[in-house]
């Protein structure tokens, strides 16, 4: 496993190293991915490679939340092996480019134009994973809990 931090292309995997030569981002690091020009071959977030960012790789990405051993075609956009919020925040900031008329790479050379619903879908999941508190939070409003409890049992023992 090769960090996703590193910026030096040397220590890529050859996935990341093939989506930056597609994005242009070999060439000019300062490219994000998301750039909707002749450069741009690949957009982030595009896991089903049809030239654009819409509910299918929503679909792909929802239907692999969560997963580890991930790769870009089951939305790890980051590289990092795992799909989570990292990578619904790529697909969130690139829903709805596409690359249109674009010579741009397509296995499809079809892309479907997100709807208002769609928009909604992808806005709900964010805000649906915005409300689930983190893993450590969780277990310091249960130290928080514990401590209440023993609390109210020493008032309860010192009022008998």
């Amino acid at each position: 496993h090769v960090s996703s931090s590193s910026t030096d292309p040397a220590t890529f995997s050859d996935t990341k190293l093939a989506v930056y030569a597609l994005q242009g981002r070999l060439a000019t690091p300062s490219r994000t991915g998301n750039e909707v020009d002749l450069v741009n071959q690949l957009l982030n977030a595009d896991a089903n490679l049809d030239g654009g960012v819409n509910i299918a790789d929503f679909s792909i990405l929802q239907n692999n939340f969560g997963g580890t051993g991930k790769i870009w075609t089951t939305a790890d956009f980051n590289f990092d092996g795992l799909v989570n919020i990292a990578d619904f925040s790529l697909l969130q900031n690139a829903f709805g480019l596409n690359l249109g008329g674009q010579s741009g790479f397509s296995l499809t050379g079809v892309w479907a134009v997100p709807t208002k619903a769609d928009y909604a879908a992808v806005a709900a999941f964010g805000a649906a994973l915005a409300a689930v508190p983190e893993p450590g939070s969780v277990g310091l409003l249960g130290v928080a809990a514990m401590g209440l409890l023993a609390r109210k049992r020493r008032h309860a023992s010192h009022a008998r």
